[in-house]
């Protein structure tokens, strides 16, 4: 019992750390998008 309780708390650690880094890359990635449209449009 225990040890599927380890494995769901490893789990569970896993899915958390692993959504913060989606939610940074997508925060990342949405900040250099603005910035590229933003320098194609001066540039036009």
């Amino acid at each position: 019992m225990n040890t599927i309780l380890e494995y769901l708390g490893a789990g569970l650690l896993l899915l958390a750390i692993l959504i913060v880094a989606i939610i940074c890359f997508i925060g990342f990635g949405l900040v250099y998008i603005k910035d590229f449209i933003k320098e194609l449009y001066e540039r036009m």
